[in-house]
């Protein structure tokens, strides 16, 4: 049975199959150039996670991150995946969370729900303006044949610099956090249509839909009063706008619609660049930031927000290919640091 999230304890950690502490943000220059960031680093068992080409690699902990950065202006995006060549730890005597590594990567949680998040792409104090939001109401998912912790800080205050492109920018906005984790093993099962937003109303919602033929969905708001609640009435459906990769042959919908009767809510996002795909492996997905306009309770509403479209296959000649690219990463990893 899955137990209460208790703070900072739940922010450290876990012994868990797999784990993730997750960030994206839209953010504007000076000059009010938008742009868009994702970063996320990953915790797992390489032996048990069943992602094939990971399962050579003979650690318990294997830390791996993935990025996108995207210039709306100029409707360019680049994305990047790493594999750790050394753990990062969490140090025992911190209370709050701090990984860090020698591969210029470092998280650290310097007050409650405020942090430094460092990369060779990104440099940003986070700060969080409300409580974590215990997604599907109790911070727990049920998923396949178990589920996964999950709760989210949904108004990041966000100021540092994104370097895309080679050129380092000087950047401020809003950002989200997702912290997971699971023992639940990858599977064909695997995808899923997710949505952050972020109202100018001072609402954010967290809207998904998990699983292939059989299909798990919920939304869960942060009101602008700190409440919180949780509605499985949630519709959401690809419209009429798709970018195929050229890259994996992928075609991903870009414009989406919501709907949320109980809170009578409905919602059209749209990508702000069409291109997002991230590649690791097998693995292929759509990752990047949105538009977001709509109505509640009859009155407009707008804002920005972020999407993640997961299981959507990629060709058999591209799979090939990235698979053997796959394994050529790892062997690099196993020769050079093992």
């Amino acid at each position: 049975m899955p137990v209460p999230l208790r703070f900072p304890q739940d922010e450290l950690s876990h012994h868990a199959l797999i784990e993730w502490w997750y960030f994206n943000g839209n953010v504007t220059d000076d000059a009010g150039n938008e742009y868009a960031f994702m970063y996320c680093l990953f915790r797992t068992d390489p032996r048990k996670i069943n992602l094939p080409f990971l399962s050579k690699i003979p650690l318990s902990d294997l830390y791996f991150s993935h990025f996108v950065l995207s210039d709306a202006h100029a409707q360019k995006m680049e994305s990047g995946t790493e594999l750790f060549y050394s753990n990062p730890p969490q140090d025992a005597s911190r209370t709050l969370l701090h990984l860090s590594s020698p591969d210029d990567f470092s998280l650290e949680e310097y007050a409650p729900f405020s942090y430094r998040l460092k990369t060779a792409q990104v440099d940003f104090d986070l700060v969080s303006w409300k409580q974590p939001l215990l997604v599907n109401e109790t911070g727990w998912v049920a998923v396949k044949s178990g589920g996964a912790y999950y709760y989210s800080l949904t108004d990041l205050d966000a100021k540092g610099s994104l370097t895309l492109g080679g050129k380092k920018l000087s950047v401020r906005g809003k950002a989200w956090m997702d912290h997971q984790w699971s023992d639940e093993p990858a599977s064909s099962e695997d995808k899923w249509n997710w949505f952050s937003l972020q109202l100018e109303s001072g609402d954010e919602i967290l809207c998904c839909e998990y699983g292939d033929r059989k299909k798990v969905k919920f939304a869960t708001i942060s009101r602008t009063d700190g409440s919180q609640a949780t509605t499985h009435a949630v519709t959401i459906r690809p419209a009429d706008k798709v970018w195929r990769s050229s890259k994996t042959g992928a075609a991903y919908p870009t414009r989406w619609e919501i709907e949320l009767p109980e809170w009578h809510m409905r919602f059209e996002t749209n990508a702000k660049v069409s291109e997002g795909e991230v590649i690791f492996g097998a693995i292929n997905y759509w990752e990047g930031g949105i538009r977001v306009s709509g109505t509640a309770n009859g009155a407009a509403v707008a804002g920005n927000g972020f999407m993640e479209i997961v299981g959507i296959p990629m060709s058999e000649s591209a799979l090939i290919v990235y698979a053997k690219e796959a394994e050529a990463l790892v062997s690099e990893y196993l020769h050079r640091y093992l």
